[in-house]
């Protein structure tokens, strides 16, 4: 038969292949059809598709089957081009070998590299550093898991694995690779940095590079985690309970902070820096903030906030100091949804001998204690800061 004809209902004939009695079993296609996923070329949506759409109306109408579309879900993928930008052809000489890939660098490194590139539905370019980059990330992937103690895992740890086991679990269901790998990337960073880890959210992470990366995963899962094979293993499982946004957004406060304290020193063009003064935002700015927030929940506004804060004497007080407030803390409102007032001087004299190994001197001061003009900047939980 015509291969068009053919191929509008391969995919009603392959639950069933073996039948000589009929084309298929309708019990048979009842159990595994329609189809849950279709991926393929944007081409295919005015030609095969479009005729196996065609079959299976016309067949449902003949009573043979009982769904009206073949393929609940459509992915069309996007096309690998060459480093020069074009289709790759060997004409054009711009034809990148797969196997010789493998050779140089690793199925998992290509792996990791093409899941990199871009959204999977998009159209992509070859880099070779871009490889070279994903080959040695994965070598320091393969490096840095095979000798991490495993032991305990720090409560910020331990956050930020569920986390990324929830976010990363969608990523891969709806195709967003790239973004994953992403998520995946800032959670190896950090594990590195913590230098141990318990087995158990070791054994997650392997299981969360495993489909980019299989071969490494497989081994260590072997060496460190059991004598199993991490394919068939169940996918790792996220406990929400163990989500602490209030701990992670503290953690990204004083990243900021550092950020910060080089972005001045860049500025300001110092070469070494001899003391940091940190200036802690007031209590009054914590409370206003719970307002701003309040007011804000469905969209910002300026007038409707600042009408609230002045209606209360306590913030009256502060009146030429609510006007610069407010813009700031509507603009970043989504940085603040997660954040719960803490007390700031202790967090910053827990992390102090760290910042002060790096950048000499810390003194950290209430803002409300200090005459100095720059500390009315300080925000709840972004301090104002000199630099000497």
């Amino acid at each position: 038969m015509d291969t068009f004809f053919d191929s509008s209902w391969y995919y009603l004939r392959y639950p069933d292949n073996k039948n000589k009695e009929a084309p298929f079993d309708k019990e048979i296609i009842k159990n595994w059809l329609p189809v849950n996923q279709y991926i393929g070329g944007a081409e295919h949506a005015c030609m095969h598709l479009i005729y196996a759409r065609f079959f299976t109306k016309a067949l449902r109408d003949m009573g043979y089957l009982d769904f009206d579309e073949p393929f609940t879900k459509l992915f069309n993928q996007g096309m690998l081009h060459g480093a020069d930008g074009n289709k790759m052809s060997k004409s054009l000489g711009n034809v990148v070998n797969p196997l010789t890939i493998i050779k140089n660098y690793s199925a998992d490194s290509l792996r990791f590299n093409l899941m990199s590139l871009a959204a999977p539905n998009s159209d992509s370019v070859w880099s070779d550093r871009g490889m070279e980059s994903a080959f040695k990330f994965v070598q320091r992937v393969y490096s840095v898991l095979s000798e991490i103690k495993l032991g305990s895992s720090s409560k910020l740890l331990e956050s930020k694995v569920n986390r990324v086991i929830k976010e990363y679990s969608e990523c891969i269901e709806n195709f967003k690779y790239n973004v994953g790998i992403i998520k995946l990337r800032e959670l190896f960073d950090f594990i590195a940095l913590e230098g141990e880890i318990s087995k158990e959210d070791f054994s997650s992470i392997l299981k969360l590079f495993h489909p980019i990366c299989p071969h490494i995963t497989e081994e260590l899962y072997h060496a460190r985690v059991k004598n199993e094979f991490i394919s068939i293993s169940s996918w790792p499982k996220c406990d929400e309970s163990k989500i602490d946004n209030h701990l992670e957004k503290m953690e990204e406060i004083v990243a900021s902070l550092r950020n910060d304290i080089l972005k001045v020193k860049e500025l300001a063009k110092i070469d070494k820096i001899k003391k940091v003064s940190l200036f802690v935002a007031p209590k009054w700015k914590w409370d206003a903030l719970v307002i701003v927030k309040e007011v804000c929940k469905d969209k910002p506004d300026f007038s409707a906030t600042m009408k609230a804060l002045m209606s209360i004497d306590e913030f009256k007080k502060h009146g030429g100091e609510i006007q610069p407030f407010i813009k700031p803390a509507i603009n970043r409102l989504e940085d603040f949804r997660d954040l719960k007032e803490f007390d700031e001087v202790d967090a910053l004299n827990e992390v102090k001998p760290m910042l002060a190994k790096e950048f000499g001197v810390i003194e950290i001061i209430r803002a409300e204690d200090s005459k100095e003009a720059k500390a009315k900047n300080a925000f709840p939980g972004k301090p104002a800061l000199i630099i000497e």
